[in-house]
């Protein structure tokens, strides 16, 4: 079972499911890996190996959160639902059903509204995003439109995942060159995600189980071999491309595989961390260090050096001593105030909160 140490105030919540420390740590390499494709110099060799995942990466482990806070909402509602009920006979049988129902139009609403403000610091960024092109546009309008998918059972998001998943190819199979961040293929990235939470973490944070989840990576081992192996072929036919930004199936494939042996991988390493290890203070607070990331960036490469591996360094080794230092003053003496979450995460909690009328 993956290990989730969580804070204070997260284990007096009813309900409420421990946070798990190997999706901060997914994050924190997706913005990472963003980072340093942003402002580093990579050799060719790397780039063509690296391109687009970061960023596909980041999409997935959308999908795995937005159903993370579906579940974690159902969990909360089934608790307040038994409690309200302990003296009715069938309460047990009816719980999870009344829990349900209760919660699903809030919880899409709330998912839709935080992919709606994600947009909108996306679209703020624009005028500053200068060589970068700014992720956030297209992963809030995504969240947007995949919010009712959440409370789906597994086999409907499979089928939707396979329908995006043609809809991708059939849409960029035939341009020549790749596209910053192809629309149709993110929303197989989130749904993959959505799907991949079943599969690593589930309701009771075993996932599938040990077997399942280990059989499951092996065959996307071999799967990703097979796909940076065909990055290097020139003469493949438009839909079975795997280079970065074609939004293509064999782009999909590879990008959902590589993911899901980060996640499992990041969920295995965050079983023996801390919540105050520096990648794991970075992964809790992505949305900030992304919106920091953008902003100093456009002025660095503007006056300073477009591309260099050292800078990207210090760059990455600078958002991690700030994320390390913010969760020590938001854990201790802010914590009345950011209750242990990052700036730019806690205005998007508490604007969602406001919108859902729920009292913060």
């Amino acid at each position: 079972m993956v290990s989730t140490p969580t804070s204070k105030s997260a284990a007096r919540e009813p309900g409420k499911r421990q946070r798990i420390l190997g999706l901060d740590i997914a994050r924190g390499v997706a913005i990472i890996g963003m980072i340093y494709l942003h402002l580093g110099h990579p050799l060719w060799q790397a780039k063509v190996v690296l391109s687009g995942l970061p960023a596909a990466l980041f999409a997935v482990i959308a999908g795995v959160t937005m159903m993370l806070i579906w579940n974690n909402a159902k969990r909360r509602a089934t608790v307040a639902t038994a409690a309200s009920t302990a003296t009715v006979a069938s309460a047990a049988a009816t719980a999870e059903t009344a829990a349900t129902t209760a919660t699903t139009l809030q919880t899409v609403a709330k998912l839709a509204a935080r992919g709606a403000i994600i947009t909108l610091i996306g679209l703020a960024l624009l005028p500053v995003g200068g060589e970068i092109q700014v992720v956030l546009v297209v992963l809030g309008i995504t969240m947007l439109a995949t919010a009712w998918i959440p409370p789906l059972p597994t086999a409907a998001k499979v089928a939707l995942l396979l329908l995006a998943t043609a809809a991708a190819t059939w849409r960029y199979a035939p341009l020549e060159l790749p596209l910053p961040y192809p629309h149709f293929a993110w929303v197989a990235y989130i749904i993959a995600g959505m799907i991949l939470f079943d599969v690593y973490v589930g309701k009771d944070g075993t996932g599938t189980g040990g077997v399942i989840k280990k059989a499951t990576t092996t065959a996307c081992l071999i799967i990703a071999g097979i796909g940076i192996y065909l990055r290097f072929q020139t003469d493949l036919p438009g839909w079975a491309r795997t280079t970065g930004h074609t939004g293509v199936l064999g782009e999909i494939v590879l990008s959902v595989v590589v993911a899901a042996i980060v996640l499992h991988l990041c969920l295995v390493i965050g079983q023996r961390m801390r919540a105050t290890n520096p990648l794991v203070a970075l992964g809790s607070m992505a949305l900030t260090v992304y919106i920091l990331h953008v902003l100093s960036a456009f002025w660095w490469q503007t006056h300073v050096a477009l591309h260099s591996d050292l800078w990207a360094t210090a760059f990455i080794a600078a958002f991690l001593v700030f994320a390390w230092l913010w969760k020590k003053l938001a854990d201790g003496p802010a914590n009345t105030l950011f209750a242990g979450q990052g700036p730019a995460e806690r205005c998007v909690a508490q604007t969602v909160r406001v919108i859902s009328g729920e009292r913060a």
